[in-house]
């Protein structure tokens, strides 16, 4: 059991060159829960149980290797770590949401810990970076306890972090379902909308 990383000509389809690693053990669905991140010298992974790999493209190899529980102090949620690594100037991004430890943001070249936040809960959405009245955020949603998957309604936080120090900027508590998944989204400079599969509200 593991996963494998495919890179393919964007023009031919033509296989270039492939990573895999094992991870054993089962989730409660088969499958990917994540896309990887990519820039111009590395791709950065993460796996449904929080194994992060930062492979170098240069080599096709992992530069380096951690895991969001074990390393970081994180605690996967119920349904696996969902969360694409979101970059940032060094830095990667993730929800490791341990009960010490919310967010965390490695550099990219050393996979050294940046910075981390305090705990927020638990989530399966990701981080997503936004710009709102001319300041960068990373926003995040998260909720005090994970339900079983019925979508009931329940408070879910919108916590807005600066993405070079982890340092909250603010949040805000919406009612939207006991299982956050889908991400914040972009309306315009001024406005994002949250949204779930029962219920939906929107910032002004």
């Amino acid at each position: 059991v593991g996963d494998t990383l495919r890179v393919i000509d964007a023009l031919t389809g033509a296989p270039l060159w492939t990573f895999s690693y094992e991870e054993p053990g089962r989730l409660q669905s088969a499958g990917s829960r994540t896309a990887p991140a990519v820039n111009e010298r590395f791709v950065l992974t993460c796996s449904g149980f929080g194994l992060v790999h930062c492979i170098d493209r240069s080599t096709q190899e992992a530069r380096w290797s951690l895991r969001l529980d074990e390393d970081l102090g994180g605690k996967m949620p119920d349904f696996g770590y969902s969360a694409d690594p979101l970059l940032h100037d060094d830095l990667v991004i993730l929800p490791a949401l341990g009960d010490e430890v919310g967010l965390v943001a490695l550099r990219q070249s050393t996979g050294e810990l940046a910075w981390s936040t305090a705990p927020i809960g638990t989530s399966q959405s990701q981080p997503v970076l936004m710009r709102l009245l001319g300041e960068e955020f990373v926003l995040f949603l998260s909720c005090e306890e994970q339900g079983a998957g019925e979508n009931s309604p329940a408070p879910v936080r919108v916590t807005a972090f600066d993405p070079s120090t982890g340092r909250i900027r603010w949040r805000h508590t919406a009612l939207l379902t006991n299982v956050p998944v889908p991400p914040p989204v972009a309306v315009d400079d001024r406005r994002f909308a949250l949204t779930s599969l029962s219920f939906s509200t929107s910032l002004i």
